[in-house]
């Protein structure tokens, strides 16, 4: 598909201004004529968006094109904002009301407004990434994937290491596991590491789990899981969410120029489908540095919300680190102020925690990372913080362990904005 570039300085009613929603006006009691929700003050120019008890705007988009999508009236020339409320849109002779001594007016040199997209969940560094590596999105079959990874290694003969990401676990079926021979077959001297493309799996080669230390021997880590032979237990090649780890981590990592390469990458594909905010759903501290450069930069074509990662083998010591965190990266068109927890994995391959045993596996109920009344105790706690959560949860036991948690923080913290929500659900 074709991506339809928009001129970003000019994106959006969405995001204009501050990082949260825009809403309307509460239109005025008579609709103006042609069905427009109000006039604007002194001009009795109509405008879609009626007069505010608090006419002086923060900002002024004008001498641009508005497009609405109101079935009324379709175009506009200016927007009046402030805060998180849409004061006026209509003709611009209407706008001068709304324009005080601290509005900032913004010239749109005609380009541009629309309402944008919000993303509540991504990963855009790593999948930008992933496209600049050996991306298998667009192929179906495990020969092609195994045919891509083999041209992707002959042209790239200089790489240490071969990796990329894509692969669907469909591809698989009926198990959703891939085996290290098929990887072996085309690339045995280097390691191979792709992740799956829901990023909870990861395809490897005997040179990789070689490097790794990872023998029939190794137990499973926490939260993880080693696919191995039933017969023999040797590993298969196939990595369960926190024993991917155990590979990725052997891996030289990304240097601050591919991270970079790597979110414009995701941001002009993103601004391209018109979305101009989004969550990164896992961040790191090598994550929030490349926000932060570009966004110095004037490069961050978006509104981004970063969910910095929990640890699930530590506690609330952590917390401390995510004040420090949230103190120092939350500016300009960045927020550290979500809280990432994994609860489980995925039903695919049986690691979504489940309250009932897997069909035809007695006593097997997948992977829960955080002990339940640990969950409550650190939900509860980063509530009062202020920090909203963001949970994984897929199976029903996972979903019932965060709601139990958030409905324990209620209890202590009392109602709040908090927003706590489970991705994927």
């Amino acid at each position: 598909m074709r991506n339809r570039s928009f001129g970003v300085a000019a994106l959006i009613l969405a995001g204009a201004v501050g990082s949260g929603h825009v809403r309307a006006a509460p239109p005025s009691p008579r609709p103006g004529p042609g069905g427009a929700a109000g006039r604007s003050p002194r001009t009795g120019s109509p405008g879609l968006a009626g007069p505010s008890r608090t006419r002086e705007a923060d900002v002024v988009l004008r001498g641009g094109a508005v497009y609405t999508l109101n079935a009324v009236r379709s175009w506009a020339e200016t927007v009046a904002i402030r805060k998180d409320t849409i004061l006026y849109v209509g003709p611009d002779q209407g706008v001068a009301p709304y324009i005080g001594p601290h509005t900032r007016v913004v010239n749109l040199d005609g380009r541009m407004v629309l309402p944008a997209f919000q993303d509540s969940h991504i990963h855009p560094i790593s999948g930008g990434i992933s496209h600049l590596q050996c991306a298998l999105y667009d192929l179906q079959t495990k020969e092609e994937y195994v045919g891509a990874v083999a041209r992707y290694a002959a042209a790239h003969k200089d790489a240490s290491w071969i990796r990329g990401d894509g692969w669907s676990l469909a591809a698989f079926a009926p198990t959703g596991i891939p085996d290290k021979t098929l990887l072996d077959a085309v690339v045995s001297d280097r390691p191979v590491y792709l992740e799956s493309s829901d990023g909870h799996s990861a395809w490897v080669n005997t040179k990789a789990l070689s490097i790794a230390g990872i023998t029939k021997d190794t137990p499973d880590p926490h939260g993880g899981r080693i696919d191995r032979d039933p017969k023999t237990g040797e590993p298969v090649g196939s990595l369960q969410d926190s024993a991917m780890n155990l590979v990725n981590r052997k891996a030289p990592p990304y240097t601050p120029q591919e991270r970079k390469e790597g979110l414009r990458f995701a941001l002009k594909m993103l601004n391209g489908f018109g979305v101009t905010s989004f969550q990164d759903a896992s961040v790191d501290t090598d994550a929030l540095e490349t926000y932060r450069a570009l966004d110095e930069r004037g490069a961050l074509t978006a509104r981004v919300v970063a969910s910095l990662w929990w640890e699930r083998d530590k506690g609330d010591e952590q917390i401390a680190g995510f004040l420090e965190s949230r103190r120092k990266y939350t500016k300009g068109r960045l927020r550290a102020t979500t809280i990432k927890i994994m609860q489980d994995g995925v039903m695919e391959v049986q690691t979504a925690a489940m309250l009932e045993p897997y069909k035809g596996k007695p006593g097997a109920r997948g992977l829960e990372m955080v002990e339940p009344e640990a969950l409550k105790k650190y939900v509860t706690r980063l509530d009062k913080e202020g920090f909203q959560v963001h949970f994984h949860a897929i199976g029903d036991a996972a979903i019932r362990h965060c709601l139990d948690a958030v409905e324990a923080a209620r209890r202590a913290n009392g109602p709040r904005d908090s927003r706590h929500h489970i991705a994927h659900l």
